[in-house]
């Protein structure tokens, strides 16, 4: 659902003539554009930081949802990742034990990015024994 954010108009701002600046009648709060020494200069302040807010907040709403499963990471790798992602993804298969494992994770952590975080540094080391041959062998091939 989309939130409405009311814009600052020149005519919103009432002078006061205690601190001899422009305040924004609606909205007290410590924000750019709320206090101004003209009512033009403050809309136009106050207009950017919300509209700075809301994209921020936009961009939070559009990470990916979070991977929790070796072969959702995999799948995710295989379509989208860099050579360096496949490669990291390569090692934890490549793991003969538990402490290369741990190695390739913590490498891992440098590259692959954060919603992958899920599948491979609170995952088991038997995990990636469930990601089926053929997509491990699309893995394989990204690589070559």
């Amino acid at each position: 659902m989309s939130r409405l954010y009311r814009a600052a108009l020149p005519e919103d701002y009432v002078h006061n003539p205690d601190t001899g600046l422009w305040e924004l009648s609606f909205d007290q709060r410590p924000v750019a554009g709320t206090r101004s020494s003209s009512p033009e200069e403050g809309a136009a302040q106050y207009n950017a930081a919300r509209e700075k807010f809301k994209s921020a907040v936009s961009a939070v709403r559009q990470r990916p949802e979070p991977v929790f499963s070796f072969t959702e990471m995999t799948e995710w790798v295989v379509e989208h990742g860099t050579p360096e992602q496949c490669q990291a993804v390569r090692l934890m298969f490549d793991a003969r034990d538990k402490s290369e494992f741990d190695i390739a994770v913590r490498e891992g952590l440098k590259v692959l990015p954060r919603h992958l975080d899920f599948a491979y540094f609170f995952g088991r080391f038997s995990d990636r024994m469930r990601v089926s041959v053929p997509l491990r062998e699309r893995l394989f091939l990204r690589l070559s």
